[in-house]
């Protein structure tokens, strides 16, 4: 089977874009998880200062 170098440039053209758009797929989930995971850290930190401001913990 012989292919023309046309239809090879489309496949390459079409796995390059489909990996390009898997990488930015993987890069939003990958954000949205950094996201939330400083979302909670802050939450933990706010909690954190609330305990040492009314004197429930206390620093040695």
């Amino acid at each position: 089977m012989h292919l023309h170098s046309s239809t090879l440039n489309n496949v390459r053209q079409f796995d390059q874009r489909t990996f390009i758009f898997q990488l930015g797929l993987n890069m939003e989930k990958n954000l949205e998880a950094l996201k939330q995971r400083l979302h909670k850290t802050k939450r933990i930190k706010q909690g954190m200062i609330q305990k040492l401001l009314t004197g429930r913990t206390r620093l040695i």
